[in-house]
């Protein structure tokens, strides 16, 4: 979409506002010739024009703002592109961020092909429950003789992964390399971060209290409706992978049940099924191993406490019922999409909730991230506050209507705002390049709305006290050219300062 009709419209104002500085200089030039000569200003000649013309000014009114509208609405192909990453709002547009984003993405592509050097060097970061049996498969190989894995870690690889063969053959390794094969997982397609936060700074993150209200959150969220379905899952097996959490290192000690022969036979399994270990042993082995993910900069050896610790749950297709992952591949997403929704709607709305509506936790604040949910949690709340706007128009809306008691004019006041919102797309899309709007510029309709109330509210009563200046004789065109002068420079004032 070309510039000009922008262009020609600043120009135009350019030669208005010129036309009110060279006003006085002509009036004073026309005074010489003739003592009687009124000083003229461009506004002057507008209010002519409306008291004059009043239709053809109204629908010139309604037509310029909405020609500009239809302007900036195609230059965007027909749809809205709404950015909804709050980290780029206050970007500077200089050029040295634009060589510190250049640096940044070469810095992203490296860490795509080599691995993220941090993650390397993290050894409890990617670890799973999967890979601890994997390794105990391929100890148990590489050891003289062979052996087989014991009774205990048999059994529960077994109860994690089906029919996995975890016996290891001698000298061979077939079975061991079978184990390696179903330990194999799908394509991740999406990752849930989440945080807690300690609500009690003196205690920190890792009491008793805490991490029973962690573990009863992260088992709640994974006995949704079929979380198993969208989970990360073990190609060849029906079993999701593991949360990557401090609930697998904290809630260790195994159970005794019917299907163990004693528990003194049971071996620990991090899978955080089990019952609450020593919590000081713990956070020693976090300061002997180096382990950092689960724990703030503060935490040390002379400061064994936390405020913050964090989780991640990972998703994948393909999904049950589909070949491959690119099995109808935008079905399969799409399914993903919404689960994610159901998620939020069902589940991590309640964390921001207060009261008997929220989840209820004492002792823990949960925030969450993962790239979908966020898009569809902003766009939810979008549109709440876009159902908010309407209710203040509505009353606003209707306080003028009392005021001004004409259901004409008070609808022109209205149809002003949405005018004045979608000329501004022409000059934000096509004028000055900003391709998205942001979820900042939606609540630019308060002050719109603000603003066109005052104007309509000013001019109202100027004109409505114009009679008592001019007397009950004069004529709508006069009160009008009065209240006009009268409100130009309050609604300029205003609408500036708003």
């Amino acid at each position: 979409m070309s510039t000009t009709p922008g262009i020609v419209l600043l120009a135009i104002l350019g030669l208005v506002l010129f036309g009110f500085v060279a006003a006085v200089p002509i009036w004073r030039c026309r005074k010489l010739r003739n003592a009687d000569a009124k000083l003229i200003t461009p506004l002057d000649v507008w209010t002519k024009m409306i008291t004059s013309c009043p239709c053809i000014m109204l629908i010139f009114g309604i037509l310029l703002p909405s020609l500009y509208g239809f302007f900036g609405i195609s230059a965007a192909g027909y749809s809205v592109d709404v950015n909804l990453d709050f980290s780029t709002y206050l970007r500077a547009e200089l050029a040295e961020q634009y060589l510190l984003n250049v640096a940044s993405e070469a810095s992203a592509v490296q860490s795509r092909k080599t691995g993220h050097r941090r993650r390397r060097n993290e050894p409890w970061k990617d670890w799973t429950v999967m890979t601890y049996y994997l390794e105990k498969a391929q100890e148990a190989n590489s050891s003289a003789g062979g052996r087989l894995l014991q009774e205990a870690d048999l059994a529960a690889a077994r109860w994690l992964a089906g029919n996995i063969t975890a016996r290891v053959d001698d000298g061979t390794g077939a079975h061991s390399r079978e184990l390696q094969d179903s330990l194999v997982l799908n394509r991740k397609l999406w990752q849930m971060e989440l945080f807690y936060q300690a609500v009690d700074s003196n205690a920190g993150i890792f009491t008793s209290e805490a991490l029973h209200e962690i573990k009863d959150f992260e088992d709640k969220l994974v006995a949704l409706a079929d979380y198993d379905q969208f989970c990360l899952r073990y190609q060849s097996q029906d079993v999701c992978d593991y949360p990557y959490s401090v609930k697998n290192v904290f809630f260790t000690i195994p159970r005794a049940d019917e299907s163990a022969e004693s528990a003194a036979t049971m071996n620990i399994a991090f899978d955080g099924s089990g019952l609450l270990t020593d919590i000081d042993t713990v956070l020693q082995g976090f300061l002997r191993d180096g382990v950092e993910w689960w724990t703030d900069k503060d935490f040390s050896a002379t400061n064994m406490k936390s405020q913050y610790t964090r989780a991640t749950f990972n998703g994948g297709i393909p999904l049950p019922g589909y070949s491959s992952m690119n099995d109808r591949r935008k079905e399969q997403e799409s399914k993903t999409q919404k689960h994610l929704e159901s998620i939020f709607n069902s589940f991590l709305k309640k964390a921001d909730i207060a009261g008997p509506d929220g989840l209820g936790y004492k002792h823990v604040k949960f925030t969450w991230y993962e790239r979908q949910i966020q898009s569809y949690e902003i766009m939810y709340y979008l549109k709440e506050d876009v159902l908010w706007a309407g209710g203040t128009m509505a009353i606003v809306t209707f306080l003028v209507l009392c005021r001004i008691q004409n259901i004409f004019i008070t609808f022109m006041g209205g149809l002003g705002v949405v005018l004045a919102f979608i000329a501004t797309f022409y000059f934000h899309y096509v004028m000055a390049g900003f391709t998205s709007l942001t979820v900042l510029d939606f609540v630019s309709l308060f002050v719109i709305l603000g603003i066109a109330a005052d104007d309509v509210l000013l001019m109202f009563n100027q004109y409505s006290f114009a009679d008592t200046r001019l007397g009950v004789d004069s004529t709508p065109q006069q009160r009008m050219t009065l209240a006009y002068k009268e409100a130009a420079a309050a609604m300029l004032v205003t609408s500036v300062t708003t």
